[in-house]
Order: structure tokens, then C-alpha cells, then sequence
């Protein structure tokens, strides 16, 4: 039994075909995403910088605060559950060829972990920087697309004789797109927390979506899942998707009606399946013409972009939700 996970640290959703990304050309994800289950409303828990305290190692909020040195992380904590571990990244400083020269690698890899006559169930992680932003945006991703491809067509045909798991996600969107940034509107814009998160396996159905709120924070305890066969619910913050993954219907009753996100001191929010509310204490809008200086409210899905604020028109959606916010930010810092 093998997990095999592509981390991307830099992918906005937007630009993946699958994602509606029409303005970017990739068959390869895209290709991934028909085989699996791609869940649309992925998002990250934290902005910072993929490191040993990110969500995917810990599987906790752990936004800009460090926890504590005595937690288990993911390659312990699943080392201890038995399962061998092993990680790839790719090389940096970032050149043109280091993620083709990480996939060749990771290719070669996993050729022999699966022809390994051992039954311990293994993770197979590979680290990848994804965009830029120093270049053009389609060309970025196009580049990572074709370069994908050899590990993404190895894992579906092995797919068909083996137990694989094959996850690709990204821990955020990307920091410096200065063509969409100059659209949106938003502190905590959709480019930025919005990323792709797809699972293919031959015990999943395909081309299937998923509609559930899920993060960052969400992948640890579903790969122990896999893996160990025991679900870490009571370990982490972040739920397993396992159960989602396998169930047909369009939406989970009982999964988590909102999700947070932190970026800073000063920006928080709160997201649903119909409103995403920010509030960044750095940013004063007028406040003659506004009730809420620091708030910001913009009805999802329907505005992707982040273009208009509907604080003032929308008050007691505001109080709700930033009430709710600040319970949950108190109760995680305490």
C-alpha cells in the first residue's frame, strides 16, 4: 500500500483547467483530475511558507504561531503507526529544470517501491516550489504540466494492478500575481487561499467532485487514514477525507460549515458555502461610506474575484460571522 502525495507550495486553483482555469493549458492535471476525486472548495489554512509546523505536517492550525516542539509531526507520527517514509524535495535555489529533474527522481522512486517485495505500507511525499510569479503565469504552469506528465501517466497505469494513492494539492495560491492582484479587491484575495486538492486510487470513482469546505489541514489525518487504517480524528484539528472520498452523494450533512484562514496579526477570516468574510485591521475603508471600516464581505461562489464588498448591505451576515470568527480564533490562541 503506497500513498504518493505531489506538495506543490506555490499552485493557485484557478489556473488548473479542472479548476475552470480556461486561460491555461493543462491536460496533464487535468487528465488527473477525470481519473480521481477533485474536491473544488480546498483552501489554505495558513499563507506562511511550507515548514516543519505547516498544517500538512502537523495536521493542526498552526497559522503564525509555532506550536509546541513536543508534537509529533508527520513523518514521526507515522513512522510510529509503521509506515515507512519517504521524501523527496526539489532542489533550490529553484532553476528551469529542477521540478522535470524531481519528477525523473520521484519516477525512478517510486518504479522501485513498487516492485519492492516489502508489505509495509509507505508515503511517498514530494516537495515542489510550483510558480513564481517571476515569469508569465501560463507559461509557469504550462512548464509544471508537461513536466508532471511522466509521474502523473506512471501513477494511472500502476493505478490499474496496485493499492496507490495519489494525492496532488498545494499549500497556497501564489503571493506576487500582479495581473490578478491589480483585479481583486480583497486583503485575503481567492488567488492566494484557493488551491487544488485531487485524489485518484482504484477504490475511488472518477470525475467525481466533491462540494465540502476542506483545508490544508485535512491531509495529515486523511493519509493516516490510508495508511494505518485508523483514522487520527482525535489527534488533529483537520478530519479525515476518507469517508467523503468514498461517499457518492454531492455533499457531506455533517462536515464543517465553515473554515478559517489567517495571514497575519492583523487579517483574519471565515469562509462558507455562500459568504467569505475578512477582516483586516490594517485596512481602513471610508468610514463615512462604510459601517464595517475593517470588514470585508463578498458572496461565493459567485464572486470569484473578490470585487465586491457587500459588508454594508449584508449587517447581520457581518455580526454573525465575524462573531463567530473571533470565538474561533480565541479558542485556537488560548
Amino acid at each position: 500500500m503506497i500513498c504518493v502525495v505531489l506538495a506543490i507550495e506555490n499552485l493557485p486553483a484557478f489556473t488548473l483547467g479542472c479548476y475552470g482555469g480556461t486561460e491555461f493549458e493543462t491536460p496533464y492535471f487535468d487528465l488527473l483530475s477525470s481519473a480521481g476525486v477533485t474536491f473544488n472548495w480546498h483552501f489554505a489554512d495558513s499563507i506562511a511558507s511550507v515548514n516543519k509546523h505547516h498544517p500538512w505536517m502537523t495536521g493542526d492550525h498552526t497559522f503564525f504561531y509555532t506550536p509546541s516542539d513536543k508534537s509529533p509531526l508527520m513523518k514521526e507520527r507515522l513512522e510510529n503507526a509503521g509506515v515507512h517514509v519517504v521524501i523527496q524535495n526539489e532542489e533550490l535555489p529553484v532553476c528551469q529544470n529542477s521540478f522535470s529533474e524531481l519528477i525523473t527522481q520521484a519516477t525512478e522512486t517510486l518504479q522501485q517501491l513498487i516492485s519492492s517485495t516489502s508489505n509495509q505500507p509507505t508515503l511517498f511525499w514530494l516537495n515542489a516550489q510550483g510558480v513564481s510569479g517571476k515569469t508569465e503565469l501560463k507559461d509557469e504552469v504550462k512548464q509544471l504540466d508537461t513536466d508532471a506528465r511522466a509521474l502523473i501517466e506512471f501513477l494511472l497505469n500502476a493505478n490499474q494492478a496496485e493499492e496507490i494513492l495519489f494525492v496532488m494539492t498545494a499549500a497556497r495560491g501564489a503571493v506576487d500575481l500582479p495581473q490578478i492582484n491589480a483585479l481583486e479587491k480583497s486583503p485575503l484575495p481567492e488567488s492566494l487561499v484557493h488551491t487544488p486538492l485531487i485524489f485518484v486510487s482504484p477504490l475511488l470513482g472518477s470525475s467525481e467532485r466533491r462540494q465540502e469546505l476542506v483545508q490544508t489541514i485535512d491531509l495529515l489525518p486523511t493519509i493516516e487514514d490510508w495508511l494505518t487504517q485508523q483514522s487520527a480524528r482525535n489527534q488533529s484539528d483537520g478530519k479525515s477525507l476518507w469517508q467523503i472520498l468514498k461517499n457518492e452523494t454531492s455533499k457531506n450533512k455533517n462536515w464543517r460549515e465553515a473554515i478559517y484562514i489567517k495571514s497575519s496579526d492583523n487579517t483574519f477570516a471565515v469562509r462558507t458555502d455562500r459568504f467569505y468574510l475578512i477582516e483586516d485591521k490594517a485596512t481602513q475603508e471610508d468610514a463615512a461610506n462604510s459601517f464595517f471600516p475593517n470588514l470585508f464581505l463578498y458572496v461565493k461562489p459567485d464572486d470569484l474575484w473578490d470585487i465586491y464588498n457587500v459588508a454594508n448591505q449584508s449587517p447581520q451576515v457581518v455580526e454573525e460571522l465575524h462573531h463567530q470568527q473571533q470565538v474561533f480564533f480565541s479558542n485556537v490562541e488560548s
